[in-house]
């Protein structure tokens, strides 16, 4: 029977019926959410002192990793980037890493100097894309106001600056990082 041709008692009867129901369902929800909740803190805890035993410095493809997210992976991580004047902007979902940051100065050789050998010795734990490409973010003077810019790294290893992710046009490619990371220093500097 339709619910427009229930009698108003029908009706009520019907509607206690559904009232009690959706409150049965919702401590069951309550006690499930409490018990995933605990369960996830236990998980988190365990993650936390199995990376606090295990990860290292030197574990560079580990610590780019997102999941599981602890404390120990991001301070790590941290300090790995903080010698090559780097830093972590976000994370890529489709690799599920961590996408590292790079901001260059003007007139500061020294620290374009380390961050070359940052992104030198990141490339082989950078996961591409499905474009097949390797990307960093640059962190630039006009803070995006106008566009994203991206360095990005062709599979036949070929440096480009870009902007606009989604479309990644070309805005300048050399095969030479370091004449890329001048040419970010000089036109996508940070201040």
């Amino acid at each position: 029977m339709k619910i427009k041709d229930l009698s108003v008692e029908e009706l009520k009867e019907r509607k206690k019926e559904l009232e009690e129901n959706i409150n049965n369902l919702r401590r069951k929800y309550k006690s499930i959410s409490d018990a995933l909740i605990k369960q996830n803190g236990a998980l988190k805890k365990i993650d936390e002192a199995l990376d606090s035993k295990l990860l290292k410095l030197e574990n560079v493809g580990e610590l780019l990793e997102t999941f599981p997210e602890t404390n120990i992976k991001r301070q790590l991580l941290d300090t790995y980037l903080k010698d090559f004047n780097l830093t972590t902007d976000g994370y890529f979902p489709e690799t599920e890493q961590t996408c590292i940051k790079i901001m260059l100065y003007r007139n500061n050789d020294k620290h374009l100097e380390k961050v070359y050998n940052g992104i030198i010795k990141l490339l082989p734990y950078i996961k591409p894309l499905k474009n097949r490409k390797k990307i960093f973010s640059i962190f630039e003077h006009t803070l995006s106001l106008y566009a994203s810019y991206f360095l990005t790294v062709t599979k036949d290893n070929i440096f480009e600056v870009t902007t606009d992710l989604e479309f990644m046009k070309s805005l300048y490619s050399n095969k030479d990082l370091m004449k890329v990371l001048k040419y970010i220093q000089k036109n996508h500097y940070y201040e």
